[in-house]
């Protein structure tokens, strides 16, 4: 039998706050238009709607793992790295340990992780800021009101985007 390429989505409550963009529907169009164009051969949709990042013990997620460890994964392809989970340590013991010996490359699209071209040194960051994304938004990213401030998250982002280039530009 082929091994399958899970196309991976999860949307949390706060991330449904946000808007359509990253909505189940989104997220499946995205990876389904991604597995297509890049010749994916056994596309498998499985996701988690409602889930917390920092929660591991999700449906579709443990439907993943029990494939992966089974042997029956080639690949894993999320939209980006904060729908595999929010956690640092967590995801970062997924991406360096756990996929590699079971053999399953990684992809996160809009991050440009391909664990098929190796390690990508700005990973452990994006983990961290995902991480921290979901720690300070209590505190540093919620208005008067109480609400998530997404204007306040989109500034993190682009701060952290420049980095990244900076970053990339020194070496």
């Amino acid at each position: 039998r082929e091994p399958y390429d899970i196309l991976y989505a999860r949307l949390s409550q706060e991330d449904e706050r946000e808007g359509e963009s990253n909505s189940i529907q989104n997220q499946r169009m995205i990876l389904e238009q991604y597995a297509s164009e890049k010749g994916f051969t056994n596309p498998y949709f499985l996701y988690d709607d409602g889930f917390s990042g920092t929660n591991f013990n999700r449906p579709g997620w443990n439907s993943a793992m029990r494939l992966i460890e089974s042997g029956m994964v080639r690949t894993l392809i999320v939209k980006d790295l904060s729908r595999l989970g929010r956690e640092y340590l967590e995801v970062g013991k997924l991406t360096e340990l756990v996929f590699p010996s079971y053999g399953v490359r990684f992809i996160a699209i809009n991050d440009n992780v391909d664990s098929f071209y190796g390690e990508n040194d700005f990973v452990p960051f994006k983990n961290l800021f995902n991480e921290y994304e979901q720690i300070s938004a209590p505190k540093e990213h919620r208005n008067s009101s109480g609400s998530l401030d997404v204007h306040r998250l989109t500034s993190a982002k682009q701060t952290l985007t420049k980095i990244r280039i900076v970053s990339a530009e020194s070496t």
